[in-house]
């Protein structure tokens, strides 16, 4: 029932749920034609998904043995706006475009190269994204991944809690950094002469590349501080471009407002 489900909403992606009875009567589903098949039911089906912990993990390892050895995997999470009344998981929370509304979190990890789906998971709508990167971090082992794990996280995830999380659970991880974080532009500020030093200039690429170690504070719940290393990179011609650019859309404003050169 759940792959006829399944396929009924990616051929119908539009089209809502309780339109699936008119759709198994046209269609050849591995459901067949079952009765119970009204709306209510539906929902009752997909509640259940993910109720069952011990089963999910086997799933799980049993999807993680069927991504070959050279699969890297990728993970994102996503808030979906729900207005239920039954489902416990939706909270009143921060949403994709600001402010707060009642929604559910669903996470998801899979093969990248084969789009494979290995594990997903459902949080609380007021649920930061912090905690969804530490379940995952966590979960390796359930889920039959042993071999060393290196993270790769984009710059959403850059945040001295996040940075503390990872140190102090010991992970490898590379993380795109932000530049309006202090202790990355003190990190820039300070290495500002290494960048005309030709020993750090990357052979063939017109790019400087500066090593650096950065501390990280604690706070006062964890005042245990932690070190990580920054690789701060420029090149000369993308700043010469940035600065054309400028140039070009200052003078296209200045002309919109009608002020003449002088």
């Amino acid at each position: 029932m759940m792959v006829s489900l399944a396929a009924y909403q990616i051929i119908k992606n539009t089209t809502s749920q309780h339109r699936f009875k008119i759709f198994s009567d046209t269609n050849a589903l591995p459901a067949g034609l079952p009765d119970n098949i009204e709306s209510q039911r539906l929902s009752e089906l997909s509640q259940d998904i993910g109720s069952d912990t011990a089963s999910l993990n086997r799933l799980f390892a049993l999807r993680a043995k069927r991504l070959p050895e050279t699969e890297y995997l990728s993970f994102d999470s996503t808030r979906i706006a729900s207005e239920s009344r039954s489902l416990t998981d939706v909270r009143k929370g921060i949403s994709k475009r600001g402010g707060y509304e009642n929604q559910i979190g669903l996470a998801l990890l899979y093969g990248h190269n084969s789009g494979v789906p290995l594990m997903f998971r459902r949080f609380a709508g007021n649920v930061p994204d912090i905690v969804t990167m530490h379940d995952l971090l966590t979960r390796w082992e359930n889920i039959g991944v042993s071999k060393k794990i290196i993270s790769i996280f984009d710059r959403g995830y850059c945040s001295r809690e996040n940075l503390r999380l990872l140190c102090k659970n010991k992970h490898h991880f590379i993380m795109a950094a932000k530049t309006d974080h202090s202790f990355i532009r003190d990190a820039i500020e300070d290495n500002l002469p290494a960048f005309w030093d030709m020993t750090n200039n990357v052979r063939g690429h017109n790019l400087t590349a500066v090593q650096t170690q950065v501390t990280i504070p604690g706070t006062k719940e964890d005042p245990k501080s932690c070190s990580v290393w920054v690789y701060i990179y420029y090149s000369l011609a993308v700043a010469n471009n940035e600065q054309d650019k400028f140039l070009s859309d200052l003078v296209t404003f200045e002309s919109k407002l009608g002020w003449k050169n002088t």
